[in-house]
């Protein structure tokens, strides 16, 4: 079935009937900081034997071209925009630059309208180094506030080590 119109329009804003996780997000954050190349995704960077010698190491792939390096760059520059001036602004002025996106997941419950706040995004903007998605399931606050302060904790604690 084809989507009318309106739920095209709704989707583009965040709303609709779109299911993301937050893997799936930072898959797409990860593109975008990487200049519209996907890579391909693995969950342990390297394997040891008990007496700490290396015994495989996963090296970085490339997977697919998902966007154009313009769309990437213009993807970039509004999610920097996002933490200079917008909704992510907690997370400036840091040790580290931060480019990202919060949002307000809308949930329905039997008791009325519920929200769930996200972030995801990437650090050192100019060569990105991390990308980070939260979600904060049923906090019920402005986009992104809490999911953002929770990206801010754990992003402090790497880089302040």
């Amino acid at each position: 079935a084809k989507s009318g119109s309106a739920e095209i329009m709704m989707t583009a804003m965040g709303q609709g009937k779109t299911m993301v996780s937050p893997y799936h997000m930072a898959l797409i954050t990860e593109t975008i900081a990487n200049g519209g190349t996907l890579m391909q995704p693995y969950y342990v960077d390297k394997v040891t034997n008990y007496t700490g010698t290396e015994v495989k190491k996963n090296v970085p792939k490339s997977y697919k071209r998902i966007m154009t390096s313009e769309e990437a760059a213009q993807l970039k520059e509004y999610m920097a925009a996002v933490v200079s001036e917008g909704t992510g602004s907690v997370l400036s002025g840091r040790s580290y630059t931060v480019a990202g996106k919060t949002g307000t997941a809308e949930y329905s419950m039997t008791d009325g309208e519920k929200t769930h706040s996200w972030f995801t995004g990437f650090t050192n903007v100019d060569n990105p180094e991390l990308v980070i998605t939260v979600i904060t399931e049923g906090s019920d606050g402005s986009a992104g506030g809490k999911a953002v302060s929770i990206a801010g904790a754990v992003l402090d604690s790497y880089y302040n080590r």
